[in-house]
């Protein structure tokens, strides 16, 4: 049976059918080699892995409308992976951001040299515009493993540990070397608008973006400690976050035509 569409492509929004593409999870191992990739795992531990869904349409025409009112007044911190954040609700209890994506953002040289970590929080994120690729990697210990885990204070502590109100006045702090190393197999996924994924803390990810990407990221059951980001061992990472940011006018030229564009898109 043929589906047909229902919106007929009036107004101003497309309906659901002509949206981004649905979650895929792709095997990025095809199975070579000794160890195989999360999907070909048998006996995964309960509780690791990526949960993915579907928001009504109604609730993404909603968020959208949201995201593009607010994005103007709010303000931006570019996280080096390729992504620019801003807190909707900030403090008491889950907190709520605003991810705007693009290459534009990403940190030269941070591709498997930082851009792959954890959180200190459960993830739930919903794209609402763009396709965003979240790739989960599943670590083991290996005293020779290709991968140093690093530790990273988070952006509430300067490196005194005194706990600080407004992230927007401090960034994580930076990256500190452990005595781990690690393997890691990885699956990749691809999300588009009204796909939302939900995602544990403590286990690693990196997300990209090669085109613009709007996405909704609530954080719950969040703890006060650090988080861990993965680099290839024996080079240095990068790190992610620079207070020098805040006075690169070429950055803040390309965050505000980013921003720019990511309100015309959500409007449309």
């Amino acid at each position: 049976m043929k589906a047909e569409c229902s919106c007929h492509r009036t107004g101003r929004v497309a309906c659901p059918m002509h949206l981004g593409p649905r979650p895929i999870v792709r095997c990025t191992c095809h199975q070579t080699g000794d160890k195989r990739c999360l999907q070909h795992l048998a006996g995964r531990e309960a509780g690791r892995g990526t949960e993915v869904g579907n928001i009504e349409w109604s609730a993404l025409i909603g968020q959208r409308a949201m995201a593009a009112k607010l994005i103007p007044s709010l303000r931006w911190r570019r996280h080096g992976i390729g992504v620019i954040q801003a807190y909707i609700r900030e403090g008491g209890g889950d907190e709520v951001r605003i991810h705007v994506w693009h290459p534009d953002l990403v940190r030269p040289g941070i591709a498997d040299h930082g851009d792959i970590h954890d959180h200190r929080f459960d993830l739930h994120s919903v794209v609402l515009h763009g396709t965003l690729q979240h790739e989960e990697f599943h670590t083991e210990p290996d005293p020779d493993g290709p991968w140093r885990v690093h530790q990273i204070t988070h952006a509430r502590q300067n490196p005194t540990g005194e706990f600080r109100d407004n992230v927007h006045h401090v960034v994580p702090g930076p990256l500190s070397p452990t005595a781990v190393r690690v393997t890691a197999v990885s699956a990749t996924y691809e999300f588009g608008p009204a796909d939302w994924y939900a995602f544990r803390r403590g286990h690693f990810h990196r997300s990209r973006a090669s085109e613009l990407v709007v996405t909704v990221a609530t954080k719950t059951d969040q703890v006060d400690a650090g988080a861990r980001v993965l680099s290839r061992h024996g080079s240095a990472p990068v790190n992610a976050f620079d207070p020098a940011d805040n006075g690169d006018i070429e950055l803040a030229k390309t965050t505000l035509r980013i921003l720019g564009d990511a309100v015309e898109k959500l409007s449309e």
